[in-house]
């Protein structure tokens, strides 16, 4: 049996052991977390390392070689006996000259598609929605509620947009799906973005404690970058049941285009 005072000093102790497991826990999250945030930042300074490369080698391989081609056709052009052949080359060069301006225009709509600079983020999601088809082979369709004629600060309108191009890469790298949508809307004080595709879906929780790293850093870079603008990102799923990416980021006053 025990005196009240004991009982007293026990529920004491319980209550600092309870404490002390908390802390540990909470301890253990904030590590992991900056652990992954490492991981993130290594893996954002090698993607950045790896761009570069990627348009060193277009502006070399293609670009260069069209500029080569055209210089080429321009000495040809000099040659030229009768103005036959040279209305035959300068078509010939004109051509050449068209397709070099549209994979160099590729290539900067891939760098910052200058549409979200211009004209906001509805028209550049928009945009990049209509050319899921083509560019990843399922129909996409966009829908946006309470932002026409609206722009948002700039980090907002950016990390919306580069949200939304991640999780439909993703849908495109993982879901076999044959379906997405993407719906903006503004709630209030914040704005919601909606990814939903009709795919094969997956475990969450699974795939975030995986050895998979690059799906796993790839959802935590979502979030991560929500969290930057003061958002929150979540992702729902299960497989086949296909997946939704909600992501909530706090606006302020409306901003008219």
């Amino acid at each position: 049996c025990f005196e009240p005072d004991d009982l007293d000093l026990l529920n004491a102790v319980g209550q600092q052991l309870g404490v002390a497991i908390e802390n540990t826990r909470l301890w253990e999250e904030v590590r992991r977390k900056e652990a992954l945030r490492g991981e993130l930042l290594k893996k954002v300074i090698a993607a950045q390392e790896e761009e570069r490369r990627r348009i060193a080698c277009e502006l070399h391989d293609e670009t260069g070689q069209a500029l080569t081609s055209l210089l080429v056709g321009l000495k040809v052009l000099e040659g030229a006996k009768s103005p036959l052949e040279v209305r035959r080359l300068a078509g010939e060069l004109k051509g050449m000259v068209s397709q070099t301006l549209e994979a160099v225009h590729d290539l900067a709509l891939e760098l910052r598609p200058s549409v979200l600079d211009d004209l906001g983020l509805v028209p550049a999601l928009a945009r990049y929605v209509r050319g899921c088809s083509g560019r990843f082979g399922f129909e996409a369709d966009f829908a946006t509620t309470g932002l026409d004629g609206q722009r948002l600060p700039p980090e907002i309108e950016t990390t919306l947009y580069r949200i939304v191009q991640e999780a439909l890469t993703n849908v495109a790298r993982h879901a076999q799906a044959r379906r997405a949508s993407v719906l903006l809307e503004r709630r209030g004080d914040s704005v919601v973005a909606i990814v939903e595709d009709d795919g094969r879906g997956f475990d969450v929780a699974e795939v975030l404690a995986s050895e998979s790293e690059r799906r796993r850093l790839g959802l935590y870079g979502m979030e991560e970058r929500a969290s930057l603008v003061g958002g929150r990102l979540t992702v729902e799923s299960a497989p086949g049941a296909g997946t939704t990416v909600f992501v909530e980021v706090p606006v302020g006053e409306r901003r008219e285009a």
